[in-house]
């Protein structure tokens, strides 16, 4: 909660038009190397444990339009696509489609 609140503080404007909040996710490539930052995955993780300062280190921030990472021990907010289980799967779907 205090996280979210120093995140409130920091960016009023943002907060306020914010759709949803992903925590944690991670700045690490799936097995398939197509995508940085994303949520821990269902399938084919390689992420084997999840330690609770992962929890304090990336947040995706989903906004009408646009995505956004917030960083939350350096407290910033970047433009960043991030990808949760659903849109990871179109995206790993696209992906080997494109191969075959």
């Amino acid at each position: 909660m205090e996280q979210l609140c120093v995140l409130r503080l920091s960016d009023k404007k943002l907060f306020k038009k914010i759709k949803t909040i992903h925590l944690p996710i991670f700045n690490f490539k799936d097995w398939y190397k197509i995508c940085d930052y994303r949520v821990l995955l269902n399938i084919d993780e390689p992420i084997t444990k999840l330690a609770k300062d992962d929890f304090f280190n990336y947040w995706g921030i989903s906004k009408k339009k646009n995505n956004y990472v917030y960083d939350v021990k350096n407290i910033k907010v970047f433009k960043q696509k991030f990808y949760t289980q659903k849109t990871y799967e179109k995206l790993y779907n696209k992906a080997f489609e494109e191969r075959n």
